[in-house]
């Protein structure tokens, strides 16, 4: 049995005047003002909480965006809300932890169906693995 605040503090490792704190707001309100979440003062998000799904959830599309740019002119336009480039992309990056759409760049010279070709046959060709092959220690260099 725990007779004291100062024993319930050590045991719980909490300070003592923390341990006060909850015991007033417990005889105060009970549980329900124990378990009260509350939110601190300050200056509210420039997103709103409903624009900020929307983000998130185009975000997590295929297309997606493919710049903060473009994501600052798709604030301004769906949802009149005028935002600092650095700030989407703290927001972005940070808060919703999403990346960019970007792909990864290709020569225009490409030709699919030769790489697919070339996919296909290489895997099990060691002509192929050869040229990759350390002469002196006869390793893969990969």
């Amino acid at each position: 049995m725990i007779a004291t605040r100062q024993e319930l503090s050590q045991r719980l490792g909490r300070d003592e005047s923390t341990v006060y704190r909850w015991l007033k707001r417990y005889q105060q309100g009970g549980i329900d003002a124990l378990l009260e979440v509350k939110t601190p003062p300050g200056k509210s998000g420039l997103i709103a909480a409903n624009v900020m799904s929307q983000l998130h959830e185009r975000l997590s599309q295929p297309q997606g965006f493919k710049s903060y740019s473009q994501i600052q002119e798709w604030l301004t336009q769906e949802c009149n809300i005028v935002i600092a480039y650095k700030t989407v992309h703290k927001i972005v990056r940070y808060k919703l932890n999403a990346k960019l759409k970007v792909p990864r760049p290709r020569s225009a010279k490409a030709k699919p169906e030769v790489q697919e070709a070339f996919k296909k046959t290489s895997r099990n060709n060691s002509s192929v693995a050869a040229l990759f092959r350390d002469r002196s220690t006869s390793t893969l260099l990969v």
